[in-house]
């Protein structure tokens, strides 16, 4: 199940945002950048995967599915934040530490 448009970063605008102004957590396959949005009841949340780092798309949407899940799943972490996750490492097969190292990395942010 995909996440809701109300919980989707589509903008350039808020991407730029977010990257200009986040607070950025590392991890080994990719990292993250969070700032508070205006509305602290809605989390939202994107994700840049560049056909350099996958090149199958295929692949690529299997991995941003899977972090999606796990971002819809933990409604707890990240309340009241924008945030975005770019992958930099393949990380297509070994989905179950890209998940565990999400988790983490979105506790270390709030």
């Amino acid at each position: 199940m995909a996440l809701s448009s109300q919980n989707r970063i589509t903008n350039d605008k808020d991407f730029g945002r977010i990257l200009k102004k986040g607070k950025t957590v590392h991890g080994s396959f990719f990292f993250i950048k969070g700032c508070k949005n205006d509305n602290l009841q809605k989390r939202r949340f994107g994700i840049i995967l560049s056909a350099h780092v996958i090149k199958s798309a295929v692949g690529r949407n299997k991995v941003k599915r899977h972090l999606n899940e796990v971002f819809r799943n933990h409604s707890e972490l990240a309340q009241g934040y924008d945030v975005v996750c770019n992958i930099r490492k393949d990380c297509s097969g070994d989905l179950k530490e890209a998940r565990r190292q999400l988790i983490k990395l979105l506790g270390e942010l709030s």
